[in-house]
């Protein structure tokens, strides 16, 4: 606390970036690797991925409701809006997929997967890497929050969130184009809800996180495994409830974390991306020699294998291809510019 009485939030000086956002980040991207790792035959997996979907997926959205700036989208044009969000979402997407398709060719052969059938599936979504579906979605979704902010005042995205939900819940799946639309719709939603209500998701009560963590749990033996992928919600209710406490509960761990275990979890969360779009690459040999269901001691196994693999492809990734998978480039400056920063520094000291 200051003299204010106004809490600090943790931030790293070089990017802005805060911290227990990053730490909440690393939790959910655990459990993104986790829930596509567990398989159902053992009730402690079943009962795992029940309490990981009820939520995991649907914070992320929240979070990028809560990062988003209205000032900063006021003043942004639409095309320089669409070359950022293609450069953080877009390309990473098609580098992720051609990756993916590219190694299921080689451990599944050709008859499997081929390129014409990668290329196809990057157009139309029909995703060879499972959880690279949530980059093309959070792509349009934000698109939606753009046009929002431009044209409609904030008082409004509650109920704008609301009707979104609603008529998610109400289409089925006629085509997968309509698929589609109810996740992107279902992504808008919450992002809505992260944007208009941040200060009461990043309001730090242990005891409420308690509560909201046993609710949570509470949901999940309630509403079973659910999956935005696969448009299976459940009971609808429970399923935005679930969402919203769940949320709630891992941004309350994550400002209660420090020490080496925050540091760790905040370097996994400023990769997330890259372990979203790499880490079922390493499954797909497994299910090629132990099929896709397999006992409780080999899941184990490919956690643990998982680590490894991950910490590899984070540093290839990041070292040689940064552009990629979303990390912006250093930008240049010139020998002026460097002295006229070292100068602002020196009057603000």
């Amino acid at each position: 606390m200051n003299k204010g009485g106004k809490r600090h939030v943790r931030v790293y000086n070089a990017t802005d970036r805060i911290e227990y956002i990053d730490i909440a980040k690393g939790i959910l991207i655990i459990f993104v690797v986790l829930g596509h790792i567990t398989t159902l035959p053992h009730i402690l997996t079943y009962g795992m991925k029940a309490v990981i979907t009820t939520f995991h997926m649907p914070a992320f959205f929240i979070i990028n409701g809560m990062l988003t700036k209205a000032e900063k989208i006021q003043k942004t044009p639409v095309k320089q809006f669409l070359l950022n969000r293609s450069y953080r979402l877009l390309i990473p997407y098609v580098f992720f997929e051609i990756m993916g398709g590219l190694w299921q060719m080689l451990f599944m052969g050709r008859g499997s997967v081929n390129l014409r059938g990668i290329l196809y599936g990057i157009f139309t979504i029909h995703c060879h890497v499972g959880a690279d579906w949530f980059l093309p979605t959070i792509f349009f979704a934000e698109i939606g929050l753009f046009l929002l902010v431009k044209i409609c005042s904030k008082k409004y995205f509650l109920l704008v969130s609301g009707i979104c939900f609603m008529v998610a819940f109400l289409l089925t799946d006629i085509t997968y184009l309509v698929a589609c639309c109810r996740r992107i719709l279902i992504a808008l939603s919450f992002i809505l809800i992260g944007f208009s209500c941040k200060k009461l998701f990043m309001k730090k009560n242990i005891a409420v996180g308690a509560v909201s963590g046993l609710l949570t749990i509470s949901i999940a033996y309630m509403n079973g495994i659910v999956d935005l992928s696969a448009r299976q919600f459940g009971n609808p209710l429970l399923y935005i409830l679930g969402s919203l406490i769940g949320t709630y509960y891992v941004l309350s761990v994550s400002q209660c974390l420090f020490g080496t275990l925050a540091k760790l979890l905040g370097r996994i969360g400023r990769s997330s991306l890259t372990i979203m779009g790499t880490h079922q690459n390493l499954q797909v040999l497994f299910n090629v020699f132990c099929g896709s269901v397999y006992p409780l001691p080999l899941q184990i196994l490919v956690c643990f294998a998982t680590i490894p693999y991950e910490i590899l492809m984070v540093n290839l990734c990041e070292k040689f291809v940064p552009f990629l998978v979303g990390i912006p480039l250093p930008v240049k400056r010139s020998k002026k510019s460097k002295r006229i920063t070292q100068n602002e520094r020196t009057q603000q000291n």
